[in-house]
């Protein structure tokens, strides 16, 4: 693991456990401190609304990275547990349309605020047979990708040092960010990552060809690739 990637799953970790002691804004860490950390790989659950961030500096936080970076399309919080449907549906626009087509319909903040979008979306989850107004953890998403089998649903936990969860085994990725309990769309999920790489097939990066060690492709040794 990369130095820098190291320091900030490093911070993130400090950034989670800043939130839960928000009771107590001057907790430091001494020779007294002992901590056991227990990371469990669990699906995100989000609706529509995302809390307020917790800025940490030295580096970039999941919410300005969603702000800046343009392969992020930001849904808006409107409080209707639809940004997951809202976001897939981005994502299987931007999979299915020309480029200057999706741009026109799905690039603008205003078209995404529109009733029209919301009908989409509220349709769109409906087919999947999710009641509206669920959040949207593991099992919707399963739900989701199984009214899509040509397409495989990926989601960014920004939450969870940015790991990365599969549903669905269809051919084309749509790509989801999940961060602070909201969902936006990825129509470039290695670019969210500083390395040269991305693996598709167990959905981790990494920075030289032919050095990657995928303990999911069967077509190769995992040693010698």
């Amino acid at each position: 693991m990369a130095s820098t990637d190291f320091e900030y799953r490093v911070k993130r970790v400090f950034e989670i456990l800043a939130l839960m002691f928000n009771s107590n804004e001057s907790f430091t860490v001494d020779d007294s401190f002992t901590l056991n950390l227990v990371v469990a790989r669990t699906a995100p659950r989000g609706g529509g609304k995302s809390r307020k961030p917790k800025h940490t500096p030295g580096h970039c936080t999941a919410s300005t990275l969603r702000v800046q970076k343009k392969f992020i399309v930001t849904i808006p919080d409107d409080g209707d547990n639809l940004c997951c449907a809202k976001a897939l549906l981005v994502s299987l626009r931007h999979a299915t349309l020309p480029h200057d087509k999706f741009k026109y319909r799905y690039g603008n903040m205003k078209v995404r605020r529109q009733p029209c979008f919301k009908n989409e979306a509220r349709d769109f989850q409906r087919q999947a047979e999710i009641p509206l107004g669920t959040l949207c953890g593991g099992e919707k998403l399963s739900q989701f990708a199984a009214s899509l089998p040509d397409y495989t649903v990926v989601v960014i936990d920004a939450d969870r040092c940015s790991e990365a969860y599969r549903y669905g085994q269809g051919p084309t990725h749509l790509g989801l960010f999940y961060h602070q309990g909201h969902y936006d769309a990825v129509t470039r999920i290695p670019s969210l990552f500083p390395s040269s790489y991305w693996c598709w097939r167990c959905l981790k990066k990494y920075d030289h060809h032919g050095q990657h060690a995928c303990m999911v492709n069967q077509d190769h040794c995992p040693r010698c690739r």
